[in-house]
């Protein structure tokens, strides 16, 4: 519920290049084993390369939030892996 301040330059460099642009998610099934899917998503192409930018980044922030929220576990695992707080396995 809170707004926050996200990084555009990934945004900024797909605009300016007009390169395809794709949400990238990672799932842990089990201990050593991942799956990595790819989202494609629209470039914006309003003509004005600034609000396209901002769109981006929105559009992108708002991809991740979606799959955080639908997977809090997988964020969790995220965090611990980002943390070096690893699960041992067993």
């Amino acid at each position: 519920g809170q707004t926050q301040a996200v990084p555009s330059g990934a945004a900024r460099m797909a605009i300016q290049a007009r390169a395809p642009v794709f949400l990238a998610q990672l799932e842990r099934i089990r201990f050593g084993q991942n799956r990595l899917s790819f989202t494609p998503v629209n470039l914006p192409t309003s003509g004005d390369t600034q609000a396209d930018i901002l769109a981006l980044a929105q559009t992108l922030a708002q991809g991740y939030e979606h799959y955080v929220r639908a997977n809090p576990a997988q964020w969790a695992w995220l965090m611990w892996q980002r943390l070096g707080q690893w699960p041992q396995p067993r």
